[in-house]
């Protein structure tokens, strides 16, 4: 799915991706709070995609490269084809600022790649992420912080299936 479909309409705008602490829920106990009544999670979150066969996400590894020009990070992993047929994963990058200067998104697409995959079959998939990639908007221009970075791979912005980080410095 291109966007998010929320479950009712009273989620009604529900986006992604949003900023920390903006899809909180109340209490569920309490006098302020609502219990079981609030639908807080999506029909179909961004990304979602339906398959005849299951994969398996495995070996993540982060690499910083720092050469002459420009400091950038290889992120690399296995997907395995698990289930009894051919087909194919969307696996999608996720990064996560943990500590800005500015409100942030809670996690922002940074790639994704389409992979054919046999039954049994295992791939290897890699992405580089740049400084670009980790820059935010702060007073009127693109400013690249230096900080931890949350990397999370999934099938979905919702299906995390392997979570890492790496630290930022400039």
């Amino acid at each position: 799915m291109p966007v998010t479909t929320p479950r009712t309409v009273g989620q009604i705008p529900f986006n992604f991706p949003c900023k920390k602490g903006s899809q909180a829920g109340q209490p569920g106990k309490g006098p302020n709070g609502i219990g079981n009544t609030r639908v807080s999670n999506a029909l179909y979150p961004f990304g979602f995609g339906l398959s005849y066969t299951t994969f398996k996400y495995s070996n993540l590894e982060i690499s910083k490269v720092d050469d002459d020009k420009e400091i950038s990070f290889v992120i690399s992993l296995t997907v395995t084809n698990t289930g009894k047929y051919d087909g194919d994963e969307v696996i999608q990058l996720y990064i996560n600022d943990e500590y800005s200067s500015v409100s942030t998104y809670e996690k922002v697409l940074r790639g994704f790649r389409r992979v054919p995959l046999k039954k049994g079959e295992s791939k290897e998939v890699i992405f580089e992420v740049g400084l670009d990639d980790l820059a935010l908007f702060k007073d009127h221009k693109f400013v690249t912080e230096p900080g931890l970075f949350n990397v999370l791979v999934g099938s979905s912005s919702e299906n995390i299936k392997l979570k890492g980080s790496f630290t930022l410095s400039l």
